[in-house]
């Protein structure tokens, strides 16, 4: 596992992080994504079962747009 200093937005402030237009620029909404994310921290057998996961889950709808209840 990785430390902060290997995390891909450790250098993003926390104002920054907290905004929702940051949020909406850096959402995850396909295995890509979460893969890039969270390759250097998780173990490759967490990715793949996450990455499998997406396929059974409405994380996004219509064509990559966010899932809004």
């Amino acid at each position: 596992m990785g430390s902060r200093s290997t995390l891909k937005f450790a250098e993003v402030s926390e104002k920054d992080f907290l905004d929702y237009k940051w949020q909406t620029m850096h959402s995850v909404y396909d295995e890509k994504k979460l893969s890039e994310i969270i390759k250097d921290i998780a173990p490759d057998e967490f990715i793949k079962a996450a990455c499998q996961g997406f396929s059974k889950v409405p994380m996004a709808g219509g064509g990559g747009k966010r899932f809004i209840h």
